[in-house]
């Protein structure tokens, strides 16, 4: 990095001390990322800052994870029409905190917040999904979803939604014995590998198909948290003014809620976003994985690292600002399942 710029005690707080591994590393990366782009270091410098500091913590970070880190994190920098003051850095303003304590005091206004009660709230049922009729509740004929076993690559499968009626089966062989589960790019894609700036060991030019050149629709933002606790967050997003299209878990300890923002372009998408990341960081968002190219789990498939399945709670493909707690219950699925057990479905 160049040595002409000095940071302010601020951010060298922020970029000094990168967590080991398994420790929040990625959540650094984007953290580190944005104090730099406020302290006015172009591209290169922050790159090359980041993979020096995870070389030295002994962190094995690709390419594509530290493009990752400085392309998300530099509409969170820089507001519009705002530059750096004379030292090259913008005016600190205090970055938000989780507050547990208040998660705790929001989530204690619900009561009985569970898996059962979203079902029941739910346009669609949530049981009565597939990976394949999952996508198909929420894209439109013709968009393409990248879908993922391998997180690090470029998608194994280019799913295209088809007018109805369409085969439910159709991902199943994503949906059993991925040892670490299987992902979605939650914004769809044209499928076309484009330049991406950036040159493989090899010298030839890097190509990709899941970056936001390659993005047809700003639809969906990815709210998830690792931090919070899982009841907690649960009726937390159960309160939020949020058009919350679906809530599923991560087959491991965090819930995922994917948001309608329907944007008409990526500026627009980082806009809207970073208007409301404050109040989600504070609950325990996680604030690295608030960007428009995003990667999430897929409902209905296993993650055999962790014994479980990526399990669906709530489906509703037009969702409006009213919080899930004020909307009625729709259905009982515990009844249906013991109506079925029972015979009773068929008196």
């Amino acid at each position: 990095m160049r040595a002409a710029l000095q940071l302010p005690q601020w951010a060298a707080d922020t970029v000094s001390t990168p967590p080991q591994s398994g420790e929040g590393f990625h959540n650094w990366l984007f953290l580190a990322a944005r104090a730099l782009w406020k302290c006015g270091r172009d591209e290169s410098d922050i790159r090359a800052y980041l993979e020096n500091a995870a070389a030295n913590c002994g962190r094995h970070v690709t390419r594509e994870e530290i493009a990752d880190a400085v392309t998300n994190s530099k509409v969170a920098a820089w507001q519009p029409g705002q530059r750096g003051n004379a030292t090259g850095c913008q005016p600190h303003r205090q970055k938000p905190d989780f507050d547990a304590a208040k998660l705790a005091r929001i989530a204690a206004k619900l009561d009985g917040i569970d898996p059962a009660w979203f079902a029941a709230r739910s346009s669609i049922r949530p049981d009565t999904r597939t990976p394949a009729s999952f996508l198909h509740a929420l894209y439109e004929q013709g968009e393409m979803v990248l879908v993922f076993d391998v997180y690090k690559s470029q998608g194994q499968h280019v799913w295209t939604c088809k007018q109805p009626p369409f085969d439910a089966r159709e991902l199943d062989s994503f949906r059993t014995g991925k040892e670490q589960g299987v992902w979605y790019l939650t914004n769809p894609i044209d499928g076309i590998y484009k330049p991406t700036g950036q040159k493989n060991p090899d010298g030839r030019d890097k190509v990709s198909r899941r970056t936001w050149q390659n993005v047809t629709s700003w639809r969906f933002m990815v709210v998830e948290s690792d931090k919070a606790d899982p009841a907690h967050w649960l009726a937390a997003l159960a309160q939020m003014p949020l058009r919350i299209a679906a809530i599923y878990t991560s087959g491991g300890r965090s819930i995922h809620a994917l948001v309608r923002l329907d944007a008409g372009s990526k500026a627009e998408w980082d806009d809207r976003c970073e208007a409301i990341q404050p109040a989600l960081v504070t609950l325990g968002a996680d604030a690295g994985a608030l960007s428009a190219v995003r990667l999430s789990r897929l409902p209905g498939c296993e993650r055999v690292e962790k014994g479980a399945f990526q399990t669906l709670y709530y489906l509703n493909p037009d969702p409006a600002e009213t919080p899930i707690c004020e909307l009625p219950a729709l259905n009982d699925p515990d009844g249906d399942a013991q109506r079925w057990a029972t015979g009773e479905a068929f008196q």
